[in-house]
């Protein structure tokens, strides 16, 4: 069996170098990729080579969690090689070495991937090399996997599922500790991955299998994953901390539209057969001639364990993906399923998108043993000519039709020609038993793969990363600890992510920012910002007469043309280096210093109160029964002393007691020392950081350690104590 992997591990390595090689060599990955893992990883690294680990990140949303992000995966072991690997070769972390690095970690997730599904169908579903291939190969290179390229999370636990569906088969089938030891650590790989949809489906798709096998089969997968819990403790409890202060989990309960922004509304049924069709977010594509293997292998299915709960996953994924649509996070909502926390519903297809690509490997194998009885062909042939009378007759419904939809009649014909060459091959195949026939329809499926592949526009920079994140004109001065501001930036690449440059801004590119952030809107624009301390906005938007924020140099791309500016262009549905949007460059007049002294403070006690404040004359406190008058700011002195990620340290002298306020993120994570004295951080406008300096000369600290950190730590240890044990007492895991 190991000379069969390495042969089909080696094909499928060829079959990646024919479809990313080009990809890899010319061009260079946008979207996601570029804007939150590129930038925030030569971030960590540069700060682990200056010897910090950096727990906070001040340079995004006024700041937000470092390495315990959830999105940062930084306690994947993979991930580590890739640090290793930089730390190494590339110690001066060159921007453009460590984005390829990471496209290579990407594209080792799809060879990781394409072996985990051939392994399960070959060992597990028992079916013969040509369809284990098939499965592999569409799991990797459709549509629905490959256009995740850039997602340096979810691609991870998409191609992990069917290794953790294999292990799980494995240790309901025999209970050796040496099962259950892999069960529980292909699971804790998934929680270090940090992505909460994942975690959720995959835990409960995996209960829903154990329990087709009976309640001891339930329970014991419970008791593996509930170790694996208990080993992720130490940074899954800290993460939890992060979702739970984050404004997304509590959007969930105020934003009417949470559960169905990002939800599919059908258009993923279409894309079935025609992807990028109606809308390219729906991607849940197999590919046109797999589909029809699909269709063959779901109704040829015979009654067992595993079958039907394929069967249930399939439907049951396509039902919850309609999330708000349909209700579903209101029934499922709250302890133990948390889908009402979760707005991107159509992540559960992972589940539909695996279930069917194993039917097609079930169809592949009845194909090439001859499918008995012509009732499953007859049928899609019908199904075909219906689509092709359907499209002839179009034209006479709406004269116009022809030129309104000519993109998607395009895309339809493309389908139906690919589709009925499909039925004439599936069909011979059956009739000849001819695994030849098989290998034609992969290669046909795969130049669709690839045609499909190269149209995602925001795939593509169009310049190298070196380029992308240098930095340019629309940037006049880099802060400091001396001149602390921020800025805002709004189309162009600096609005995602700037903390590769130690730029402060207001905004960024963050799956799970904090409400404080936000919660400055209610100030409006120019107040608002200024409380953040934000110095310089730069806007593609010209501002006529404004005084403040002030107009005060204007960049166009045509007078700098050895610098690159990415922003919007007319016809492009990304932002393109090829845009020639004039940017402006605003200075707010009366921006307030990062800790800075409000002439009054009070307790704040309902949500009414934060109507009233007006910083710096009056701010509240949340929850704290604190009535101070301060003294007046010109008496007060703050001096930064040091500012790194975990870590801020001040000088001051006050003639009285004072409140500080500032527009530093609020986290339980954050402590505070007073002259060596351990002092309270009171959550001061509605997200953010303050504290009362004693009369007199004060060395202040302020300090990041992960909330729940410790807690977690013990988590972790109680899991480590339970594996030893059950390793000592293996007859445990026989009850």
């Amino acid at each position: 069996m190991r000379k069969e992997i390495l042969k089909v591990a080696g094909i499928y390595l060829l079959i990646g170098i024919f479809f990313l090689g080009k990809a890899f060599l010319k061009e260079y990955i946008s979207g996601d990729f570029s804007a939150f893992w590129i930038p925030n990883y030569r971030f960590v690294l540069e700060s682990i080579k200056s010897g910090i680990l950096p727990f906070w990140q001040p340079y995004s949303f006024l700041g937000v969690p470092g390495i315990f992000h959830p999105g940062y995966a930084f306690f994947y072991p993979v991930l580590w090689l890739i640090f290793l690997l930089n730390l190494i070769l590339n110690p001066s972390i060159q921007i453009n070495f460590l984005g390829k690095s990471l496209e290579l970690y990407q594209y080792l997730h799809l060879l990781i991937g394409a072996i985990g599904i051939y392994y399960l169908v070959r060992k597990r579903v028992n079916l013969s090399q040509i369809a284990s291939f098939s499965a592999g190969f569409i799991y990797t290179f459709s549509l629905f996997s490959i256009s995740s390229i850039g997602d340096a999370q979810s691609l991870q636990g998409r191609m992990y599922l069917p290794w953790i569906i294999f292990f799980l088969l494995n240790f309901i089938q025999n209970t050796s500790f040496k099962n259950f030891l892999l069960l529980v650590l292909i699971n804790f790989i998934l929680l270090s991955l940090g992505y909460p949809h994942y975690v959720i489906y995959f835990f409960y798709a995996q209960l829903g299998l154990a329990l087709f096998y009976g309640i001891k089969p339930f329970l014991k997968t419970g008791f593996a994953l509930l170790n694996s819990v208990l080993l992720s403790g130490f940074f899954l409890l800290p993460q939890l901390s992060i979702f739970i202060q984050a404004s997304r989990f509590s959007d969930a309960a105020s934003n009417p539209n949470f559960h169905t922004q990002f939800a599919p509304i059908g258009t993923f049924i279409i894309n079935m057969l025609i992807p990028q069709g109606i809308y390219s977010g729906s991607v849940l594509f197999w590919g046109t001639i797999p589909f029809i293997f699909l269709i063959i292998g779901l109704f040829s299915l015979k009654n067992s364990k595993l079958n039907n709960w394929l069967v249930a996953i399939f439907l049951l994924s396509m039902i919850l993906s309609l999330g708000g649509y349909l209700n579903v996070p209101q029934i499922l909502g709250g302890f133990p399923f948390f889908i009402d926390k979760l707005r991107t519903h159509g992540q559960i297809l992972v589940l539909s998108f695996f279930a069917g690509t194993i039917f097609i490997s079930y169809g592949v194998e009845k194909a090439i043993n001859g499918l008995k009885g012509n009732k499953t062909y007859l049928s899609l042939w019908l199904f075909y000519f219906l689509l092709i009378i359907s499209m002839l007759l179009l034209p006479f419904i709406s004269k116009n039709y022809l030129v309104e939809q000519k993109e998607l009649l395009i895309n339809l014909g493309r389908m139906l020609i690919l589709f009925g060459s499909g039925l004439v091959i599936c069909q011979l195949a059956s009739l000849q038993k001819n695994k030849t026939l098989i290998i034609i329809a992969l290669l046909i499926t795969l130049f669709e793969f690839y045609f499909y592949y190269s149209r995602i526009e925001y795939l593509k920079i169009g310049i190298d990363y070196q380029k992308y994140f240098a930095r340019n004109s629309l940037i006049p001065e880099i802060p400091n600890k001396d001149n602390l501001f921020r800025y805002i930036f709004s189309e162009n690449q600096f609005a995602y992510n700037t903390a590769y440059l130690k730029v402060f801004q207001y905004l960024g590119y963050d799956p799970t920012p904090y409400g404080g952030v936000y919660n400055l809107a209610r100030f409006g624009d120019p107040k608002g910002l200024e409380i953040a301390n934000v110095k310089y906005a730069v806007s593609a938007q010209y501002l006529a007469n404004s005084e403040n924020p002030k107009l005060i140099k204007t960049i166009n791309p045509a007078d700098y043309p050895d610098e690159t500016f990415v922003s919007s262009m007319l016809g492009y549905s990304g932002w393109t280096p090829k845009s020639k949007n004039i940017h402006y460059i605003y200075q707010y007049q009366n921006y307030l210093p990062r800790f800075f002294i409000p002439k009054k403070v009070k307790k704040c006690s309902n949500e009414d109160c934060w109507k009233e404040e007006n910083p710096p004359d009056l701010v509240f406190v949340k929850d704290v029964d604190i009535n101070l008058k301060n003294p007046v700011a010109k008496v007060v002195s703050i001096k930064i002393d040091s500012y790194s990620p975990n870590e801020i340290k001040l000088t001051a002298n006050t003639p009285l007691d004072t409140f500080i306020a500032s527009s530093e993120t609020f986290d339980k994570g954050w402590r505070l020392k007073i002259n060596n004295k351990k002092s309270d951080i009171y959550n001061v406008m509605n997200g953010f950081r303050g504290f009362i300096l004693p009369e007199g000369r004060s060395n202040v600290k302020l300090y990041f350690i992960p909330h729940n950190l410790i807690l977690g730590i013990a988590l972790t240890v109680i899991g480590l104590i339970t594996m030893y044990l059950i390793f000592r007492n293996k007859k445990m895991l026989k009850l």
